[in-house]
């Protein structure tokens, strides 16, 4: 997918996200891995995903993957000022930064290793 390039610009655990309007906070032996990552369009034309938005995942060492927490992701956003839903399309040359969330368990966190993947509707990897 050469015309799409994707950054992930920070990863940072934390155990609340917000800005004080929009806010969430991990339960007990939980950790909030919150993702900072930018996609861009570098040709001239329009690029659509078929309706459908780009796709962002954590994959532990075993294989086990994880989606990103809505609330978790739209108050981590709303603390950075950034929109929490991936792009279904991008005009010619066009950036966007999303901020993403999971939640996952602190054992989990602890032990690191994990893999976050970005991927189009049609399931092509953009980043591993």
């Amino acid at each position: 997918v050469g015309n799409i390039r994707v950054n992930v610009i920070s990863i940072d655990e934390r155990k609340e996200v917000g800005d004080g309007f929009v806010y969430f906070e991990s339960s007990k032996n939980k950790r909030i891995i919150a993702v900072k990552w930018q996609v861009q369009n570098q040709s001239n034309s329009a690029l659509m995903f078929k309706g459908a938005s780009l796709k962002v995942t954590i994959t532990d060492p075993a294989g086990i993957i994880y989606l990103p927490n809505g609330e978790a992701s739209e108050a981590y956003a709303a603390e950075e000022g950034l929109n929490a839903s991936p792009p279904t399309s991008l005009s010619g040359g066009q950036t966007r930064v999303i901020a993403t969330a999971f939640v996952l368990g602190s054992s989990l966190v602890q032990k690191g290793g994990f893999k976050i993947t970005v991927s189009t509707p049609e399931g092509d990897v953009l980043i591993e």
